[in-house]
């Protein structure tokens, strides 16, 4: 699997988009749906500016916290899970990325039902992920 990149938000925007996530956390709180779709986005955006630790908090933050919307929030949470997977794989963690690869099978599975194709193509991911790892894990 090809980790795909962060959208390309130029770096410049990223003192506005945190002011504004400053100004979210104040008005709706640290855990709001707003709040947590807006820390994806500035996630994403650290992450090509090359800040990929802080992009990876604010992502682990944001889809550990989403749960708590249940389906309401399952899209934007599958954008950081998939965020979230693509960064690991980035630096180089293939067995925390196909731990959040699971999540996102999950995630997908509530979304599409279970048989949907979508569902097959991120379980065909999972497995190829996991396949690595256990071919990386007997290597070493």
């Amino acid at each position: 699997m090809t980790p795909l990149h962060p959208p390309q938000i130029p770096a410049s925007e990223l003192p506005s988009m945190i002011a504004t996530l400053d100004s979210y956390v104040s008005m709706f709180g640290p855990y709001h749906v707003q709040t947590l779709t807006l820390t994806v986005q500035v996630a994403q955006v650290l992450w090509s500016a090359g800040d990929a630790r802080s992009a990876q908090h604010l992502l682990e933050h944001s889809a550990k916290n989403l749960l708590r919307y249940g389906d309401h929030a399952n899209s934007i949470r599958f954008q950081a899970l998939t965020a979230l997977r693509d960064l690991l794989l980035d630096l180089r963690e293939p067995q925390r990325a196909a731990a959040v690869q699971k999540e996102i099978v999950d995630c997908v599975s509530r979304q599409a039902g279970q048989d949907g194709r979508a569902v097959a193509a991120e379980k065909a991911a999972l497995a190829q992920m996991l396949m690595t790892v256990q071919s990386h894990s007997a290597a070493a």
